[in-house]
């Protein structure tokens, strides 16, 4: 009998039933180190808690695709797996699925669950259902804020004007009122002021979550009043989101209408401002630990989520993150993904898209995979080093003040180091982690030393160093 039978049989006899669930995140390898090496034995795949992990964005992934990648997506340590909108949306282009299109998932035209890019309402439950043995959680983007353009494309009963405010566009950003009760770009907006909408949202969200959802990310947020706005406010958030699910969070952009911490009250929201820091940063080559500790609101940080660029930043018109190429992103993604606090979401580009590319290159459609950088195995190692440090505090520090390489410490557990330099870097830094060997989970081959607090090894150039046990 191999070692490895013998693990799985003594894990089999003295393992509690409560405990199988637990078990099933983890895949057992057997060290090949010596004993006084810092190695782990076992991979985390995933944390309990969504908040705890992160989120893979799979942008106008059908959920096929989504199905079919699971293997994959789990091995990449995320947690929970959004989709694209999943409503019944209008068909554009006569159902051309260039990329570009994907602004018609943002076009609802009726509650009805299934569209011609995502897939159907059967396909989603089967995501959902093949998602649970892989430990992962399925979040859908929902648009409760506006319709398609024009009602008369909408279904039957949306063609009501009873469910929308009158057609006018929003004149001036700065202006609550402009901002909630009018129409963005042109989308009809709809009377969210309307209890009997609330119950219609209400209960199509309490269907998702019959198919198998765990939560929701609510687009344009900010765009639906609050319960306290004046004169227009209405309970529409506090009715919603009593959908059972157990992740919610809505999109903020931050501005001065965007009422941070009144949103958050009642769910996550996005730390949209934190992102632009982010790329300012790694576009500057300086992460400073002044420069990127704060999350810039004043929301606390476990209610944030973050991210280095969203579908917006890269999908719209003015193409805000389309230039960042693949290794920007994977080093500003570690410092996300690293730290303690907050929800990290990565966005899945279009196969082949940006940096020096197209925004939509034409080499996939939508529905399909998008770019592999979502499982890049420095992006995966930092995703399993979050996954594996939970509960563990955090610090940032600079080594010998170099703002080119910053230092992740979680307790004294583990460490991940960013090296922004093109060349070499000869680390010797004080350091929180524990002594001993340790071998960088990225690469698997250049090693570290930590003796009285110090640490010692090779930094490669332009690198992600993950160290823990």
């Amino acid at each position: 009998m191999n070692l490895m039978r013998k693990l799985n049989i003594v894990l089999s006899v003295f393992t509690r039933p409560d405990q199988q669930n637990d078990i099933q995140d983890r895949e057992i390898k057997i060290s090949k180190t010596s004993q006084t090496s810092k190695t782990s034995k076992d991979v985390v795949y995933h944390t309990k808690k969504i908040d705890d992990g992160v989120i893979l964005h799979a942008f106008s992934w059908s959920f096929n695709t989504i199905k079919e990648k699971l293997p994959e997506i789990k091995k990449a340590g995320y947690t929970a797996v959004q989709t694209s909108p999943i409503q019944e949306c209008f068909v554009g282009d006569n159902g051309n699925k260039y990329f570009g299109n994907w602004v018609f998932e943002y076009q609802p035209v009726s509650q009805n669950i299934g569209n011609y890019i995502v897939g159907t309402e059967d396909e989603f439950k089967s995501l959902c259902s093949e998602a649970k043995k892989y430990g992962i959680k399925i979040i859908v983007d929902a648009v409760l804020n506006h319709m398609t353009t024009d009602i008369n494309n909408c279904a039957e009963e949306w063609k009501d004007p009873k469910w929308y405010h009158e057609p006018r566009g929003i004149d001036n950003w700065g202006d609550r009122y402009h901002v909630t009760q009018r129409d963005l770009v042109g989308l009809r907006d709809i009377n969210t002021q309307n209890p009997e909408y609330h119950q219609k949202v209400l209960s199509m969200l309490k269907r998702i979550v019959s198919d198998g959802a765990s939560g929701f990310r609510y687009d344009t947020a900010k765009h639906i009043e609050l319960p306290d706005d004046p004169d227009y406010g209405s309970q529409f958030w506090p009715t919603v989101l009593g959908n059972g699910s157990e992740f919610q969070y809505g999109e903020l952009l931050q501005d001065g209408t965007s009422r941070d911490v009144d949103y958050a009250k009642y769910m996550k929201i996005t730390a949209s401002n934190y992102g632009d820091n982010i790329v300012d940063a790694i576009n500057n080559n300086d992460f400073s630990v002044n420069r990127v500790l704060q999350y810039d609101t004043n929301v606390e940080p476990s209610k944030l989520i973050t991210w280095v660029e969203s579908h917006d930043n890269y999908s719209n018109d003015d193409k805000k993150t389309v230039y960042l190429t693949s290794d920007k992103i994977r080093l500003a993604w570690a410092l996300l993904a690293a730290r303690k606090s907050t929800t990290p979401l990565f966005f899945s580009r279009p196969y082949g898209g940006g940096g020096e590319n197209e925004q939509f290159p034409n080499k996939s459609q939508l529905g399909d995979e998008g770019d592999p950088l979502y499982k890049d195995d420095s992006v995966a190692a930092v995703n399993i080093f979050r996954n594996t440090m939970v509960g563990e505090e955090e610090n940032l520090r600079n080594p010998n003040g170099d703002t080119n390489v910053l230092m992740i410490e979680r307790g004294n557990k583990g460490i991940t180091i960013i090296n922004l330099k093109g060349e070499n870097y000869d680390i010797n830094s004080e350091t929180n982690l524990a002594d001993g060997e340790y071998e960088n989970r990225v690469n698997n081959h250049n090693k570290f030393t930590v003796s009285e607090g110090r640490i010692t090894g090779t930094l490669e150039p332009r690198s992600v160093t993950v160290l823990y046990y």
